[in-house]
């Protein structure tokens, strides 16, 4: 006959680490990259008794992750698109007040200079007019210069926010590389302590707020990551560890910016890096910064 007591201890000892995986759920709940963790549980080997088998109860197989790979993925690239905006709007808006105000903007200056000519034209011999129309063409040389060093400006601060945005982006390599050797001790993702997992996840997720990433994550959870569109010979994060990733700026005022791969070593070119904050960055430079220098 079946133990009665022993299925009873085994139901009441699964649902009590049912009961602390859903209390380690609630405290964990404002925890950054936490996944909601689950039981999976299991029959246990049924007795043999002469012709039949009877069943002895169930245990925990593992602890397992609420984890949707294609939503993951989802969010990933909305939060690449929606982070290369930002850059964007926010040094544009720079730009845009610099124009808009009337002490600073180059209208104010031309209205002054047409005036003084329209002025002069009436009366070409009035020597009071012609100071006054050499003083407007000065003000409006002058606010040419100051509207080029503003926007020089701006470019030098787009390009220290890509420098420190790549800082960032290999930090998060580095770790994410780091993370890879430690989820290299299994060979099966199922197996893998869901902390690491959910340390991953939260990586990758970060890495994409930076740029579109390609990540590949093979049976053992392991990721391999590289800049979309990029070749194999640049991706920067695999199994091994982690490689820096840098920019080069063209010296010509071209607006060219180059992201490269092992600056200090191969120095290879990755092409062009899209979406993210580091998209976002670049194309300000070539499509808004570079275009606007050239007119002013």
């Amino acid at each position: 006959m079946t133990d009665i007591l022993s299925i009873g201890a085994s139901a009441a000892q699964l649902y009590r680490q049912a009961l602390a995986t859903v209390s380690n759920n609630i405290a964990n709940l404002n925890t950054e990259g936490y996944s909601k963790q689950t039981i999976e549980s299991s029959e246990n080997t049924p007795s043999k008794r002469g012709v039949y088998y009877l069943g002895n109860g169930s245990s925990m197989q593992r602890t397992g992750r609420a984890y949707d790979q294609f939503a993951e993925a989802n969010l990933r690239s909305a939060q690449s698109n929606l982070a290369s905006q930002g850059p964007i709007i926010k040094h544009t808006n720079k730009i845009l007040n610099y124009l808009g105000s009337e002490n600073t903007s180059l209208s104010s200056a031309f209205d002054k200079f047409f005036s003084s000519l329209s002025r002069l034209s009436a009366a070409p011999s009035n020597a009071t007019l012609k100071q006054d129309f050499l003083a407007s063409s000065e003000y409006v040389a002058s606010r040419f210069a100051a509207t080029s060093a503003e926007i020089n400006q701006v470019d030098n601060d787009v390009k220290a926010e890509l420098e420190s945005e790549l800082n960032k982006l290999n930090e998060y390599a580095e770790k994410l590389g780091a993370l890879n050797t430690s989820l290299a001790k299994h060979s099966k993702e199922s197996q893998q302590p869901s902390a690491l997992l959910d340390q991953r996840d939260f990586l990758m997720l970060e890495m994409s707020k930076l740029a579109k990433i390609n990540f590949e994550i093979d049976d053992a959870g392991i990721v391999t990551a590289g800049f979309q569109g990029s070749s194999k010979n640049t991706v920067f994060v695999d199994r091994l560890g982690s490689t820096a990733v840098g920019v080069q700026f063209a010296q010509d005022n071209s607006g060219q910016t180059g992201i490269v791969f092992d600056p200090f070593g191969e120095a290879l070119s990755v092409g062009s890096v899209q979406g993210g904050s580091l998209g976002g960055l670049i194309n300000l430079r070539s499509n808004i910064i570079e275009p606007l220098r050239a007119d002013v």
